[in-house]
């Protein structure tokens, strides 16, 4: 096998180190699936849970999910910046906002959605006016 013509590359930190000892053996693969075997569920589980809901709607692939993700947070700059800060410049929150259908009166003043048609009036049936009414001829 030839060798490389480059050496050997080694770099030495130096200064304060910013990583925190304290998690090594939590962080230390041999001792997570030590704890896996001896429970059979790996803590992060036991921990955080499963989440449910409904999901239909949601991205189907890991790609998808972050296009949707870049997709809104693109979206929420189009929106006026004096908006943006009243949710203090947050997509999420923006969103949280727009869906929920009590706040549409709000978006409509804000210029980001249609007002809703009204609806028209029920049209009773009315009796035609006495004056129209033709009159009955009688017998003599």
């Amino acid at each position: 096998m030839p060798r490389s013509t480059f050496g050997r590359v080694q770099h030495v930190c130096t200064g304060h180190s910013l990583t925190k000892q304290s998690f090594k053996d939590e962080c230390d693969i041999n001792n997570i699936m030590a704890r896996m075997q001896a429970t059979g569920v790996v803590e992060h589980l036991n921990r955080y849970q499963g989440t449910y809901g409904d999901f239909t709607d949601a991205p189907t692939d890991y790609q998808s999910a972050i296009q949707a993700v870049l997709d809104a947070r693109s979206m929420f700059q189009t929106v006026p910046a004096k908006i943006r800060a009243q949710f203090g410049n947050d997509p999420g929150a923006f969103l949280s906002f727009v869906q929920d259908p009590s706040n549409h009166a709000e978006l409509v003043n804000m210029g980001l959605a249609l007002k809703k048609p009204e609806a028209p009036e029920p049209q009773t049936a009315q009796a035609p006016p006495a004056s129209s009414a033709k009159p009955t001829p009688t017998a003599t």
